[in-house]
């Protein structure tokens, strides 16, 4: 429902409401990947009967396999991790701006992986908070992704609103911590298992940041709740799921 709820981010997407609207009302069942989804739906629309919508959690397709060549790469390296893409309701400019300072103090790095090289703006933001020998870009192989995640001090997701949040599961998978925006799914997916932080609200960013890095007695209390939490979801369990609703629709 983000295009609903943030429609300022997709200006350009004039048609994709209108058909999503139109789907729905015609579908004999609408899935929702989060219960949250669920609740936001029925809220915009509330046309559509309860009955009709069904939640069904994903899961993730990591590949547990280290990638050698950057594991000798990344072994000395203490980064937190910024997964994918970075614009508008992503909240990656509020993240660097907000923890700018807590990076340069620790001498942390901040490793961002896909989304594209950094725009003019976000190198603007970059130099402007002094971030140009901690902040990095790169782009990567699916191959890779467990390497960057197992290495990382913790992953990062900011967002202002997501469905579900596949890459919340991935971290996990990994067993890096997830710090996560208190907002949308991500307290229905991550649970006790995720490192919360207000929106907006820097100075609980930057206590999440320094409690999962410094404070060893918490970190081993999450890392226990993450490698406990993940193993409640897989594609099995989705897929019974679906096989389910397919079958009462028929």
């Amino acid at each position: 429902m983000i295009h609903e709820l943030f429609p300022q981010y997709f200006l350009n997407e004039k048609n994709t409401i209108f058909n999503k609207k139109l789907l729905m009302d015609n579908a004999k069942k609408i899935v929702a990947v989060s219960q949250n989804t669920k609740i936001d739906i029925l809220k915009i629309y509330p046309t559509i009967p309860e009955n009709k919508i069904e939640v069904v959690h994903l899961s993730h397709s990591i590949d547990i396999n280290t990638s050698v060549s950057l594991q000798k790469s990344l072994e000395n390296r203490k980064y937190i991790l910024f997964v994918g893409n970075r614009e508008s309701y992503k909240n990656f400019n509020w993240f660097i701006t907000s923890s700018s300072e807590w990076f340069i103090k620790n001498n942390i790095q901040l490793i961002c992986i896909g989304g594209k090289p950094f725009n003019n703006e976000e190198q603007q933001i970059i130099d402007n908070c002094n971030l140009n020998e901690l902040a990095f870009q790169y782009s990567f192989s699916d191959k890779e992704l467990y390497t960057f995640y197992a290495n990382a001090v913790a992953f990062v997701f900011p967002s202002e609103y997501e469905g579900f949040g596949i890459p919340v599961l991935e971290s996990m998978a990994c067993g890096c911590p997830v710090l996560l925006s208190n907002a949308s799914s991500f307290p229905e997916v991550a649970k006790n298992a995720g490192v919360f932080f207000n929106l907006n609200q820097p100075d609980s960013l930057i206590d999440a940041l320094q409690k999962i890095t410094f404070d060893q007695e918490f970190r081993t209390e999450i890392l226990n709740q993450t490698e406990a939490h993940v193993k409640t979801f897989s594609w099995q369990k989705t897929a019974a799921a679906f096989l389910k609703i397919y079958e009462s629709a028929v």
